[in-house]
């Protein structure tokens, strides 16, 4: 087989499928640029990761088909995967379009069990998994030296790591590479950006082994083939311009690219641009990590303005404790984040009593989804053993908060939207997860359940919370009307008038202490006679 790059230059030569008259049947693979570029850095033996990602059609699916083929080629006897997530997407994405490319390759694929079997020992599978248990098959099976996940966006990271326990290879020089391609959104979203696109690494996760290939619809030379024959071009003409000559051509010359440049900001934003800040189907798409959070020191935040604590538990997944803060009306503010890891209840509960102790700060209520009671250690529920430790320490106990996801969502994203609710820049993992945050296609009320929306699920039952008051102290109220007071010229002078000076500040003291009233506060609304489970 000649294996030719876009501009023409033999990338290698590998024997090919024989044909039926025992000749040698002829298979060119003609790579563009950033296929090319996704093959090359496979054969570095640097990256064990690869995203291939980024915008609408840059021919990223074609590039998995055309790579894995010259990596079969170029090493004999060795597998590999192309995984999609159904079959049918499998079928009408790969196979049909692999098959009407290269007709001699049907000659070599068994229907049955999916395989491609190439004369030199080399196979791959096209592989599709329903549900987690048909995954679990594939997860058991043979080793695959390459591993080729499309619309990998699709996927939960549980599975990608599932998978990337059989990329390895016993008896073959073939570097081993788990290869992802796919566009911004979906349930892989947040880990795909953590790791590939901001990253961020955590545990034994070695940033040399994670690489990133981004693609865009002007690297794929067929949108402009028609305009540049029209132009007297070439292909070879077109990848020698740059990056942004190339854009620029694209958008002018072309249909595709003028229909995309005409779409509406966010989808322009998520098709064209390849944008992992905004894609379709953004659950909060009111939310803008770059210009929304504020600086904690621009807040004001008094001793008098009601606090409460919520969080969701998590050993395995993070534990994420948020504090927030009541302004008065409608106004809140997400003022701190606690992630924990691997910590017992107790380490929690630990943790957040330091910091209220290291502040002053005074809580009036702790709020938690209703699995703290449910899920036990040690034959205790995680409630109950985080009870103990904040109870001892003069904090108000754990309770279930209201955990209806429509009415969650619903309220998040009215604060949101209002700017009604502010967020501190310290909030990282909960201005990270916001952002990831995709909107449930069925229901259309909430957010899809994925792994890491753990920050969510905690800001979520800290919003449904009933507000307590907001009012300053006595003595502070008086202040401020005395000086409105004076302001305006109704405060007599206490040196030349002092009797009616005397007057109107009783008056004033008089009507603010009326408006003071013991209330109970909520998080000892209905505390009486209940102990802690």
């Amino acid at each position: 087989a000649r294996l030719r790059g876009a501009g023409g230059h033999e990338v290698s030569a590998v024997p090919s499928p024989r044909g039926d008259n025992g000749g040698m049947a002829e298979l060119e693979l003609s790579l563009q640029p950033k296929q090319e570029d996704l093959y090359e850095l496979m054969e570095a033996r640097t990256a064990r990761w690869i995203l291939f990602a980024g915008a609408q059609g840059a021919a990223k699916s074609a590039g998995l088909r055309r790579v894995n083929l010259m990596r079969r080629a170029t090493y004999p006897g060795t597998g590999s995967i192309l995984f999609r997530r159904t079959l049918p997407e499998l079928k009408l994405n790969h196979l049909q379009p692999m098959f009407a490319e290269w007709p001699v390759l049907e000659r070599y694929y068994n229907q049955g069990d999916r395989m491609l079997r190439l004369p030199n020992g080399s196979w791959t599978y096209f592989g599709s998994a329903d549900n987690k248990a048909h995954l679990d098959r594939i997860g058991f099976g043979p080793e695959f030296a390459d591993i080729f996940v499309d619309e990998g966006q699709q996927v939960d990271w549980e599975w990608q790591d599932l998978l990337h326990s059989r990329n390895r290879v016993t008896r073959s020089p073939i570097w081993p590479v788990h290869v992802i391609a796919g566009n911004p959104g979906g349930r892989g979203h947040a880990e795909l950006k953590r790791r590939f696109i901001d990253r961020t690494f955590r545990g034994n996760e070695r940033g040399e082994e994670y690489a990133f290939i981004p693609a865009h619809a002007w690297d794929n030379v067929e949108w402009a083939r028609a305009a540049l024959e029209e132009d007297g071009l070439a292909p070879a003409d077109y990848y020698a311009w740059t990056d942004a000559e190339r854009k620029r051509y694209f958008l002018e010359r072309t249909e595709r690219g003028r229909a995309m440049d005409a779409y509406p900001p966010r989808l322009r934003e998520a098709f064209l641009e390849g944008s992992w800040d905004t894609f379709v189907g953004q659950a909060f798409d009111c939310w803008d990590k770059n210009d929304h959070p504020v600086s904690l020191g621009d807040v004001d935040i008094q001793p008098w303005h009601p606090r409460w604590i919520s969080l969701d538990w998590g050993f395995n997944h993070p534990c994420v404790v948020l504090f927030h803060a009541s302004l008065g009306g409608r106004k809140r503010v997400t003022y701190r984040e606690l992630v924990f890891r691997q910590r017992s209840p107790e380490e929690v509960a630990k943790g957040i009593v330091s910091i209220v102790k290291d502040s002053g700060e005074r809580i009036r209520d702790i709020l938690a989804g209703g699995d703290i009671f449910n899920r036990h250690m040690d034959e205790q529920t995680v409630g109950s053993r985080m009870n103990r430790i904040l109870l001892e320490a003069g904090l108000p106990e754990a309770r279930v908060g209201n955990v209806d996801r429509s009415a969650g969502f619903q309220i998040v994203y009215d604060l949101l939207a209002s700017r009604d609710l502010l967020i501190t820049k310290n909030c990282g993992t909960l201005i990270e997860t916001l952002g990831n945050l995709k909107l449930d296609e069925e229901t259309l009320d909430d957010v899809e359940k994925v792994n890491g929306d753990d920050a969510y699920d905690a800001l979520k039952v800290g919003m449904l919370r009933d507000d307590d008051p907001v009012s300053a102290p006595v003595g502070v109220r008086v202040k401020a009307r005395l000086e409105a007071e004076e302001a305006a010229g109704r405060l007599p002078n206490p040196e030349t008038n002092p009797t009616d000076h005397y007057l109107v500040k009783m008056k004033v003291i008089e009507t603010e202490q009326a408006k003071t009233a013991f209330r109970v506060p909520a998080w000892a609304r209905g505390l009486r006679g209940r102990k802690s489970r």
